[in-house]
C-alpha cells in the first residue's frame, strides 16, 4: 500500500481494499445466517425428537423463505438448496407424521398426555450423566414407577 501511495495509486487501491473488506463482512454475515438456518433444519426440524408434523412444516417453510431472502446470482447454491427443500419438504418430513401417530399410541397405552410423551422424547437428546437430564425428568410430570410397572 505504501508503494502504491508513492506511485500515486494509493486512492485507487484503497477504494478496492475498502470494497473488498465490505464484501468480506457481507459474506461473513451471509455464512453466519446460513449456518444458523441449517442448524435449525438439522436440530429442530429433521431431528427425530422434535415438534409435531405441522409445526415442523411451518418451520421448514420459514427456513425456505429465509433462504430465498438470501439468494443471489453470485451464490447459486443457496437457491439450489432452497428449491430442493421446497420440492422435497413433504418427503423429508414424512417420518414426522408416522412418529406423531406412534407417539399418540404410546400416550394412549400409558394413559399420559401426548405432550408428556414428546417431553420424554426431547429428554432423550440429553445425556443421562447431566443434571439437566434428571431435573427435566422430574419435571415431565408422569408417574415413572407406574409406567415401569406397565412394561
Amino acid at each position: 500500500m505504501e508503494l502504491a501511495k508513492l506511485k500515486g495509486e494509493g486512492n485507487k487501491l484503497s477504494a478496492k481494499l475498502t470494497k473488498a473488506r465490505k464484501n468480506e463482512a457481507e459474506l461473513q454475515n451471509l455464512v453466519a445466517d446460513i449456518k444458523i438456518l441449517l442448524y435449525w433444519l438439522r436440530i429442530d426440524i429433521l431431528s427425530l425428537a422434535g415438534p409435531e408434523w405441522s409445526e415442523r412444516m411451518e418451520l421448514m417453510n420459514f427456513i425456505i423463505e429465509e433462504l430465498e431472502l438470501r439468494e443471489s446470482e453470485t451464490h447459486k447454491g443457496i437457491k439450489a438448496l432452497r428449491v430442493a427443500l421446497s420440492n422435497k419438504k413433504k418427503d423429508l418430513l414424512a417420518f414426522a407424521g408416522v412418529l406423531d401417530n406412534k407417539l399418540r399410541d404410546i400416550a394412549q397405552k400409558f394413559q399420559i398426555s401426548l405432550s408428556q410423551v414428546r417431553q420424554v422424547c426431547l429428554l432423550m437428546k440429553k445425556s443421562l450423566s447431566t443434571n439437566v437430564y434428571w431435573q427435566k425428568w422430574c419435571l415431565v410430570g408422569i408417574d415413572h414407577q407406574a409406567i415401569a410397572e406397565l412394561n
